[in-house]
């Protein structure tokens, strides 16, 4: 069963077509892989899936139609992601950082909060837990490593409890032991109900935790399949190294 469907998911900018009629599947407690060269239209996916690029096409969550929706509707129905910049807040600790994300946010809550301040705090420790944070809660983010950065800003999306998470180029700046340490966080995600779309360069990542990868180059799905499947593919070798041999 797909918690996340995209069909038909088309880009353009002008005459430039950076995403053309692409299909995408993330299943109930999936990791699924979203691969190709610089410039393939991966980034753009994701932002079209999110609703910060306009599209056409279709995207489903949970058989919903969030077609149409803007970005902070869509993270509401669970469909969340992060960015390739973490951005975090260095003034807040890590646990404050993410009690930002995870408290529900209407119009209404900064005056329901000055008459009667919350008695209760949401709980985030489980998502700190998650991914080996426990002991940086109370740091400031600027006081972290690269690498507990990112699990930092994987956690902040991940806080509201998410139906699907859409990681860009999480393994960014990491080195291999960080990143080795972000796909075993990455596995543990599924258990806690949250599917994950990933995108990434580091192929021993991807390879490594997907169960399935698509891959785009130039905007078009060039091939789908398990890692094994996407490793011996021709087409793969081609975007990637402009020859089979």
């Amino acid at each position: 069963m797909s918690r996340l469907e995209v069909r038909g998911l088309s880009v353009s900018y002008g005459g430039l077509v950076a995403v053309d009629a692409v299909d995408l599947d993330v299943g109930d407690g999936a990791i699924v892989g979203l691969i190709g060269p610089n410039g393939a239209g991966k980034t753009t996916c994701i932002d079209a899936v999110c609703g910060f690029v306009g599209a056409s096409g279709h995207v489903r969550l949970d058989g919903r139609a969030l077609d149409g929706l803007p970005p902070h509707a869509r993270a509401r129905a669970g469909l969340v992601r992060t960015f390739q910049s973490v951005e975090l807040f260095d003034d807040l600790t890590v646990r404050e950082n993410l009690l930002v994300a995870a408290a529900p946010t209407r119009w209404w809550s900064l005056l329901a909060d000055a008459l009667a301040p919350r008695r209760t705090r949401v709980d985030v420790d489980w998502a700190l837990d998650a991914l080996g944070l426990r002991d940086a809660g109370d740091a400031r983010p600027r006081e972290l490593p690269a690498g507990a950065r990112r699990l930092v800003g994987l956690a902040r999306a991940i806080v509201s409890r998410p139906r699907v998470v859409l990681l860009d180029e999480p393994a960014a700046g990491l080195d291999p032991s960080e990143s080795t340490a972000l796909g075993e966080r990455l596995r543990a995600l599924p258990a806690l109900g949250i599917s994950v779309l990933l995108v990434d360069h580091d192929m021993h990542l991807v390879l490594g935790v997907c169960e399935e990868v698509t891959v785009l180059d130039f905007g078009q799905v060039i091939a789908r399949g398990t890692p094994a499947e996407v490793r011996a593919d021709p087409a793969v070798a081609r975007a990637y190294l402009g020859t089979t041999r």
